[in-house]
């Protein structure tokens, strides 16, 4: 886990050293485990904010994905009875 600036900043030199890694071997397996590490710093400290916007489209398109289901159901319901 990367707790300070300092150690974010190492990381991110170890990444380019390693970015060449080949799949399987132990460089890999220290690549991967850097990038979890890298990714939950960044998360903490560099969150990015989803513009309003986006959030507004994924409500709007969830709400019609279950009127879609409903209506489906409810034809589904229809015919069988």
């Amino acid at each position: 886990m990367i707790k300070n600036t300092e150690e974010y900043r190492v990381a991110l030199k170890q990444l380019d050293n390693l970015m060449d890694a080949k799949p399987g071997t132990e460089e890999c397996e220290k690549l991967d485990i850097l990038i979890t590490s890298i990714e939950e710093y960044e998360n903490i400290h560099f969150p990015i904010k989803i513009p309003l916007y986006i959030e507004a489209y994924v409500s709007i398109k969830t709400a019609i994905n279950k009127i879609r289901f409903s209506i489906s159901e409810y034809i589904q319901r229809k015919r069988k009875s």
